[in-house]
């Protein structure tokens, strides 16, 4: 095989390589009821067929005890939620803290908040890092 063929074989090998890896994974299944999953900011889960989503929009007044930290009190975050149920919205606030409310109830449906991640933190946490779990059932 002539230098200039090999060349333009392994140019086009290395064109073929990069384009599958530029190839996006197999998209996450959707939820199910009944089953924890996990949202970044800006991100919506679809459920049931497309009868329930629940649009993670904000996380604010993170004031959780940083990890490790001893506190007098294991502060609070509050995660903003808007849901639409069989075509009606509507806008929830739950709490990392069980004093507050950690879940809401919309249409026959209770959206609980399991975890906020990443833990509390002594410095400010970029909004694009926050992950919240969440577990939607039917009442």
């Amino acid at each position: 095989m002539s230098t200039a063929r090999l060349g333009r074989w392994t140019a086009a090998l290395g064109i073929a390589l990069a384009v599958a890896g530029c190839v996006p994974a197999e998209p996450a299944p959707p939820p199910e009821l009944g089953t924890e999953f996990t949202l970044a900011v800006g991100d919506t889960a679809v459920l049931e067929a497309g009868r329930v989503t629940v649009l993670l929009s904000d996380v604010t007044d993170d004031g959780r005890c940083p990890e490790g930290a001893m506190c007098v009190w294991e502060g609070d975050a509050v995660v903003h939620i808007e849901t639409t149920v069989a075509g009606r919205q509507s806008a929830h606030e739950l709490h990392a803290n069980p004093q507050f409310p950690t879940e809401a109830h919309t249409d026959g449906y209770r959206i609980a908040l399991r975890s906020i991640q990443p833990p509390g933190s002594a410095g400010e946490i970029p909004l694009a890092e926050y992950r919240v779990n969440l577990l939607v059932t039917r009442e």
